[in-house]
């Protein structure tokens, strides 16, 4: 059908009247036809402005706000969806940045791609800063790794799904962390197929990092991934102590001595070992 949307973007909110108007300005300035894609905004009853800065976008995207009494990203993400009406669902977070060709490339992608149900894409971090780059890259090579295992997995971050998919897949509401991982896990037992792709990419935020620290986070999902590659099928308590805070991460300025730890931590490395996890990263980049 003509009125019928390419994308349904759903964004889940919870106090995040800060980096929500990033990503909608970054919307109103793609390069695809945003006449062909709604967004469904989601808020967990934000104690803060979201949902009153996100109705400033209404006459500039097709943008529809939904407030529920939940604060569950994973409800919030099957409420989206439940109401999306486009061929394909994109799930975002708030704090993410676009580059302006972002849905162009990604309607390129899976057009090319038609076998591929669910697909994710790499990340980058708008950041000069040698620590910065090296998380990016790391997160990155994980992503790499897991998509050329059997594992599987991806970040719901950003998330572009088959509307056949969330019309039989819905995200784990029990879970309290890897609902997205979870999803993905389900879909593919299901028979669809996903992939990661290379280009194009999406900025990613390094507010949590910087406010718990990057070494104890990576640590932290570290821990998660092990505990789900190795059978763990249920986090509805979380042990690893991660959780979705939404706009808690507002005042995550780097400590002194977090940027010191980090950079002593990356700079330890040697440059062959450098020069080795770029190349490998570089190897599984390769179409």
């Amino acid at each position: 059908m003509a009125n019928t949307p390419f994308f349904s973007i759903i964004i889940p909110t919870l106090n995040e009247e800060k980096y929500l108007p990033n990503l909608l300005k970054d919307l109103t300035k793609q390069t695809f036809d945003m006449s062909r894609v709604e967004v469904v905004h989601v808020d967990g009853n934000s104690d803060d402005k979201t949902v009153q800065v996100a109705s400033k976008f209404c006459s500039k995207l097709n943008l529809t706000s939904l407030v529920i009494k939940d604060r569950n990203v994973a409800i919030q993400r099957n409420t989206g969806a439940k109401k999306a009406k486009g061929e394909w669902i994109l799930f975002m977070d708030a704090d993410n940045r676009l580059p302006n060709y972002f849905l162009d490339g990604i309607k390129y992608q899976i057009a090319k791609n038609p076998q591929y149900s669910l697909v994710g894409a790499l990340i980058k971090v708008d950041s000069s800063n040698q620590a910065d780059r090296a998380v990016e890259t790391s997160i990155n090579l994980g992503f790499l790794l897991i998509n050329h295992s059997k594992i599987k997995g991806g970040m719901g971050g950003f998330l572009c799904v088959k509307r056949a998919v969330c019309n039989q897949i819905k995200f784990d509401e029990t879970q309290k962390v890897f609902e997205d991982v979870f999803f993905i896990k389900k879909a593919m037992e299901h028979g669809f197929k996903y992939y990661i792709f290379k280009e194009p990419r999406w900025f990613f935020s390094l507010r949590r990092f910087k406010k718990e620290g990057a070494i104890k986070w990576m640590r932290m999902v570290s821990e998660l991934t092990i505990r789900y590659a190795t059978g763990t099928s249920n986090f509805e308590k979380n042990n690893a102590g991660y959780v979705m805070n939404g706009g808690d991460y507002y005042q995550a300025e780097p400590s002194h001595k977090v940027l010191s730890n980090l950079e002593k931590y990356f700079k330890s490395a040697s440059k062959r070992q450098i020069k080795k996890a770029k190349e490998l990263l570089d190897f599984l980049s390769m179409e």
